[in-house]
């Protein structure tokens, strides 16, 4: 099973030009194998075991109207005991500016522009688990990026990155993009396509 409390505090309602809001997301695992005993000695694998599956402390918000912020610590592996794992991992740290009309600039660290199981929330997977395919999406950088919505069915998107903060290795450089059209969009039907 895995249980999940997302929780916020919000200062929304007071001035909605300067806004803050304190969250988090605990996500917690246990797997038991019934019968696993008979198992030991001839396979790996097969361990009862629990554990934090995400726990993550955020702060965002808006700034002057136009201006957004987010700011996301990851404290998994130390809650893990995970060996060498840092105490804190900045798991997402950016600005953006939305001044433009469709059209918005974001920098710091964020996910490249890539999919779309990438771009949903861990809160709103289908299943527990991402699929395959996310496993070769590049994840979360630092870089630039620009999002654009033409039409209310065309999404562009597209950035140049290097790799994340949390790096200590030489800064690889990369430049992601996607696209996704929704020719249709209304009540109760929905055809979405994209490419990154």
């Amino acid at each position: 099973p895995v249980f999940a409390a997302p929780a916020a505090v919000s200062t929304a309602a007071k001035d909605p030009q300067f806004t803050f809001k304190l969250g988090g997301l605990l996500m917690y695992d246990a797997a038991w194998y019934q019968g696993h005993d008979a198992l030991q000695g001839k396979t790996t694998g097969y361990t009862d075991e629990t554990g934090f599956r995400r726990a993550r402390l955020s702060a965002q918000g808006r700034l002057y109207g136009d201006w957004s912020y987010n700011v996301t610590l990851g404290f998994t592996g130390a809650l893990n005991n995970v060996s060498n794992a840092d105490p804190v991992d900045i798991w997402q740290a950016s600005v953006s500016y939305s001044g433009f009309r469709a059209m918005k600039i974001k920098a710091g660290q964020f996910y490249e522009p890539f999919s779309l199981e990438a771009s949903t929330s861990s809160r709103a997977t289908t299943f527990m688990e991402r699929g395959l395919p996310y496993t070769f999406s590049p994840g979360k950088s630092v870089g630039i990026g620009i999002a654009a919505a033409p039409t209310s069915a065309l999404y562009l998107e597209a950035g140049g990155f290097t790799e994340d903060l949390n790096s200590a290795g030489n800064l690889k450089k990369a430049f992601t993009g996607r696209v996704a059209y929704a020719p249709v969009d209304s009540k109760g039907r929905l055809l979405h396509v994209g490419a990154g």
